[in-house]
């Protein structure tokens, strides 16, 4: 019979499978974090070996990263429960992915964080899809406010075409 860590740690394991999201568990104590295998979709050889919150923040973009440790190191330090953040995460290759990641603080009975579970899911497509639907939304806007000026010039160009006309006829 399985006992409940067995059955935790094939929960867990379910977990891992069922998502495409990169799962991440750090002892805040310890400092040591410990990704699931789908940090290996980001193309890093080494995310085994550096398993620890430096190394997670070195590939965070430098545009993006005092913001982002800002938003982890305060959820940590009051205690939130929850926290959610948006960056570009380095990938292997030196490109970047977009990245949503929330984690949950897990605190003692003081209210003292010691450990932090989360995920961090790619958004890359998303954004990219986002981004090529508003390019679409302006060239249709565009379209639009064209149109609407071809509309308007037709009913000028008609009024003033009926004066015109009716001026040409008297003069004649």
């Amino acid at each position: 019979m399985a006992t409940d860590l067995e059955n935790a740690e094939r929960r867990s394991l379910l977990v891992t499978l069922a998502t495409e999201d990169t799962i991440w568990d750090w002892d805040l104590s310890s400092d040591t974090v410990n990704f699931s295998a789908k940090m290996a979709k980001f193309g890093h050889k080494d995310w085994a070996k550096n398993q620890n919150f430096a190394w997670w923040e070195g590939k965070v973009h430098p545009d993006d990263r005092a913001k982002t440790v800002k938003v982890v190191r305060e959820a940590i330090r009051n205690s939130n429960r929850n926290f959610a953040v948006e960056y570009r995460f380095c990938k292997g290759d030196g490109s970047f992915a977009y990245i949503y990641s929330r984690g949950f603080i897990m605190t003692d009975e003081n209210g003292v964080g010691f450990r932090a579970i989360g995920a961090m899911i790619d958004v890359t497509e998303l954004r990219l899809i986002r981004e090529s639907l508003r390019k679409t939304e302006n060239q249709l806007e565009l379209v639009c406010r064209l149109n609407a000026m071809g509309t308007m010039c037709s009913i000028i160009a008609h009024e003033l075409n009926q004066p015109l006309t009716a001026a040409a006829n008297y003069i004649r």
